[in-house]
Formats: C-alpha cells, sequence, structure tokens
C-alpha cells in the first residue's frame, strides 16, 4: 500500500481553511445540536425581553407624561393665583384712588361750604360755583364726579346733556339702581 502524505487541515477533497473538517455525522449533529439551541435561547430571550422593554417603555412614557401634566397643571395654578393676586392688587390701588379722590372732592365740598358759612359768597352762588367745579375734577382713564339731588335729579355733570334729569328709574349693566 502507497503512502500518502496527509494534509494538515483536511485531505485531497476537503479545502484546506475549515481549521476542523466535518467528516463524520456526529460533528453535523453536534453542530446543528448547538445552532439549534443557540437559536431557541435567542428567540427565548428575545420572547422574553421585547415584551419586557415595551412594558417598561410605555411605564416610562406613562410616568413622564404624568410629570409633564402635573407641571402644567402646577404652572396653571400658579398663573391664576397669580392674575388673582394682580387682580386684587388692581382692586384696591383703584379703591385706593377712588378713596382719595372722592377725599379731595370732600374737602373741596368743605372748604366752599367754609365760605358759604364765612358769608364770603351766597348760598346759591356757592352751590354753583361748587357744581361747576366739580364737572372739572377728572381721575383715573377720564373718570369724573357727577352730583344728584335726594330727588335722583342730576345737578352737576361733565356732559350737559344729563343736566337736569332724573335718573331714580336708570339701571347699570347689572340691573340695580344707579342711585339706591
Amino acid at each position: 500500500m502507497p503512502i500518502v502524505p496527509s494534509v494538515p487541515w483536511g485531505n485531497d477533497h476537503e479545502p484546506a481553511c475549515y481549521p476542523f473538517p466535518m467528516r463524520s455525522r456526529l460533528s453535523s449533529k453536534l453542530f446543528i445540536s448547538t445552532a439549534s439551541v443557540i437559536a431557541a435561547l435567542t428567540l427565548a430571550i428575545y420572547s422574553f425581553s421585547v415584551p419586557l422593554i415595551k412594558d417598561t417603555a410605555f411605564e416610562l412614557e406613562e410616568r413622564a407624561g404624568r410629570a409633564v401634566l402635573d407641571t402644567v397643571y402646577e404652572l396653571a395654578r400658579r398663573i391664576h393665583l397669580d392674575l388673582e393676586s394682580h387682580r386684587e392688587l388692581a382692586l384696591d390701588a383703584h379703591r385706593n384712588q377712588l378713596k382719595s379722590m372722592v377725599e379731595l372732592a370732600s374737602s373741596h365740598i368743605d372748604s366752599m361750604h367754609r365760605r358759604i358759612e364765612q358769608g364770603l359768597i351766597d348760598p346759591e352762588q356757592g352751590r354753583q360755583l361748587l357744581y361747576d367745579s366739580l364737572r372739572e375734577f377728572r381721575y383715573g382713564n377720564n373718570d369724573y364726579f357727577w352730583v344728584a339731588d335726594y330727588d335722583s335729579t342730576i345737578v352737576s355733570h361733565p356732559d350737559p346733556e344729563f343736566q337736569g334729569e332724573n335718573i331714580a328709574s336708570q339701571r347699570d349693566d347689572s340691573g340695580e339702581p344707579v342711585i339706591p
């Protein structure tokens, strides 16, 4: 029998690039079994991890959404409180301005009354001077004073159209009488 030299990684019929030649059915079965086990493990890990990742991602998105909504709610609440605070400050400022203007008008009326009591002017002339001067009083956004007598007749108003008009039956925008 002739002696045939051996090839380092296979024989004459198998390429030498494979480090371990597939000579037997046992090694083929072992390879297929190992590949099947790896594929099964990969499929099992994938089947377990994808739903877990989806659930975790959903929970994270839900928490993030709630956090955003909580933040928006808190901002809206703060803005509302700031608006209410600003509204109260504006009303207080308006009340204070109105109080100051009424005190000024009252002081003016008292001054005219003293002049009448001292005999410096007669009562009718004093009343007319008082009504004329009150027509000129302005405050705020061109707001003004008007004076009505006890019969609800306007005796002093900046608009001459209202002079002498009886306003006993007039109502404001909310339905309340202008003069109670």
